[in-house]
């Protein structure tokens, strides 16, 4: 499954509205819509609002952690049917391991060339996706 860049909805969620602000412009000139947040529960009331394709999460929120955030979407009805990306400056193996086990697509760490974002959304996922991409770490889904 890819995401259709032309109807995609991306909700990116930073508590950094400048970093939040300026990811959700590069997208938009790609040709993505985009919504964003920042903090935990703001973007789980986005979500609840608008259901977005792909969720690109800072870790470092002042409320809810990502992670929280990551399993919280993960735990709704149609929350295998999202893309959910870590965007942060933790990188380590924890920091890894706990994106993977709450169900994380991918794990990015900052800086990231705004290119290997919209790369990433638009790759194939599931099953026969490619768990080879070298961004940080990517995992193929098998729901």
């Amino acid at each position: 499954m890819t995401i259709d860049t032309a109807a995609a909805l991306v909700l990116v969620v930073d508590d950094s509205a400048d970093a939040a602000e300026s990811l959700a412009l590069v997208l938009e000139l790609e040709g993505f819509r985009t919504l964003t947040a920042h903090d935990g529960r703001s973007a789980l009331d986005r979500i609840g609002q608008e259901r977005p394709d792909a969720v690109l999460l800072d870790l470092g929120l002042p409320d809810l952690d990502g992670v929280e955030v990551g399993r919280r979407i993960r735990a709704l009805a149609d929350g295998d049917g999202i893309l959910i990306v870590a965007l942060s400056g933790h990188g380590g193996q924890d920091d890894l391991a706990a994106t993977r086990a709450a169900g994380f697509d991918a794990h990015l760490v900052k800086p990231v060339d705004p290119g290997r974002i919209v790369a990433l959304l638009g790759a194939p996922r599931g099953p026969a996706a490619d768990p080879g991409t070298p961004i940080a770490a990517t995992w193929s889904k098998t729901r």
